[in-house]
């Protein structure tokens, strides 16, 4: 990809970029350095043209700070409305990005693209103030609404990712903020994010970000310390201020030095809404669901909630009139969309792989293992019921494409059996399989106690096998 910049804004002319620094840009037919806050910035694929501006791209507008259904008990944004309201207001793209998790990505990419509107995975993730490893509360300042959020557990960061590599990087780092860094929040530090820096555009985030947070606290040299942190980490045209405006007080106490830092560091604005649900009317059922969060009731003035009621999916128009001081806030959030693209791979098997013997494959060893299995369990001599029902199921599993499957899960029992473990006898439709029975995943012969094989697997209703197993926790 190659960096281009539009220094009239979108009805300027483009240009490619030839040399960087902190904050300054250089035209071939110029020596010329200009600072890119005010420059409206565009990538594109080498040997295309860059794309001409039009009273279209002028008029749009793309939501990329948005909650859905699935940040839990917070966003009240139902996936359907929110692109049909989208399609409705001819923009053409939207993002989620859901409060520490990636949970609704496959659910928001698929109907967005029912609803022609292009998906943007990304997520606003919880950062440690320090490591992801230290489970203690940190203050900035004096403690207070302008100080580090969460009770000094965490700061705000937006991230959105541009490809798919990129997508599967937010999933890692929000699992391993989970696993590493959970404290009241799943949490990342800079260590993780530039570990999984690449395909991903970052903000300043919302007025919880660490930037804002240093700014509100009148540090502004530490804020510009942070955002040339958080720069180095995403890479300068990966790197956003991004801008909000809901009238409230802890975003305005920032603000003012937020555009200014912008300006002086040469960081390219990015206009948002901080969008938690679909229309204007939405937010009072959205103070009830806060009530549910936090354990209140409407009737408790000391409730937690919203302090302004225009956190809704606001029409390009409203946008644009809002940050009228700096279209170029708006005209990149349609460029940071152009640049995104991801898929998931539908359709694709994702079995577990097993390694076999050589001379064998998953079918012929899946086969074998449940001849042995037969043999020691009926000790040489297998009943030819048996022997004839074993060959039914393996060839159903096999024409169903789970051989993997049986032989992973039948490791997990030999394992566990094998350094004491206990193993439960087997429960659910899965104790109707021979297969199972002669891999020693249960302990029931299903023939012997009249237990049918077609409520657990039936190649006339496709469904995944669901074997419950139980393993003793004390050991």
């Amino acid at each position: 990809m190659e960096l281009w910049v539009r220094p009239g804004g979108v009805g300027g002319a483009a240009y490619p970029l030839l040399s960087s620094g902190r904050g300054t840009i250089g035209y071939p037919h110029s020596t010329a350095r200009l600072p890119l806050g005010p420059t409206l910035i565009h990538w594109r694929t080498p040997g295309v043209k860059p794309p001409m501006s039009s009273a279209a791209q002028r008029d749009s507008f793309v939501h990329l700070h948005v909650h859905t259904e699935y940040s839990m008990l917070d966003g009240a944004a139902r996936l359907d409305d929110l692109f049909a309201k989208t399609a409705e207001l001819g923009m053409p793209a939207l993002a989620m990005t859901d409060h520490g998790n990636v949970f609704g990505a496959y659910d928001f990419w698929k109907k967005a693209r029912a609803h022609g509107i292009n998906p943007i995975i990304g997520t606003e993730a919880y950062v440690a103030p320090g490591s992801r490893f230290d489970k203690t509360r940190v203050r900035w300042g004096d403690g207070g609404e302008d100080d580090v959020s969460g009770g000094g557990a965490y700061t705000h960061l937006t991230m959105l990712a541009t490809s798919t590599d990129g997508m599967h990087r937010l999933f890692r780092l929000s699992s391993l903020a989970s696993m590493e860094g959970f404290y009241y929040k799943p949490r990342m530090d800079k260590e993780l994010l530039a570990e999984h820096a690449k395909d991903i555009i970052a903000t300043t985030g919302c007025p919880s970000g660490e930037i804002q947070t240093y700014l509100r606290m009148g540090q502004f040299d530490k804020a510009k310390q942070s955002a040339g942190e958080f720069r180095d980490i995403f890479g300068a045209e990966n790197f956003f201020c991004e801008l909000m405006d809901h009238g409230i007080g802890i975003e305005l106490r920032a603000q003012k030095d937020l555009i200014r830092l912008a300006k002086e560091m040469g960081i390219p604005f990015l206009a948002t809404n901080d969008l938690h649900y679909t229309n204007p009317e939405d937010a009072k059922a959205h103070e009830v669901l806060l009530c549910v969060q936090s354990g209140k009731t409407m009737a408790d003035p000391n409730r937690f909630k919203f302090d302004a009621q225009d956190f809704y999916l606001k029409s390009p128009l409203e946008m644009r009139t809002l940050w009228a001081e700096f279209p170029e806030a708006c005209d990149n959030t349609l460029l940071i969309a152009e640049r995104c693209s991801m898929s998931f791979n539908e359709g694709a098997d994702l079995m577990p792989r097993v390694e076999v013997p050589e001379g064998y494959d998953e079918q012929t060893y899946l086969r074998e293992q449940v001849h042995v299995g037969l043999a020691k369990r009926f000790k040489g001599s297998v009943p030819e019921t048996h022997a004839k029902q074993a060959d039914y199921e393996v060839d159903v599993i096999c024409q169903m494409g789970f051989p993997g499957y049986f032989l992973v899960t039948a490791d997990l029992c030999r394992y566990a059996k094998s350094v004491g473990i206990r193993v439960g006898p087997g429960r659910g439709s899965a104790a109707g399989s021979l297969v199972a029975y002669a891999l020693s995943i249960t302990e029931l012969d299903p023939i012997e106690h009249k237990l049918l094989f077609e409520r657990f697997l039936n190649p006339e209703r496709i469904s995944m096998p669901d074997i419950d197993l139980d393993f003793d926790e004390r050991r």
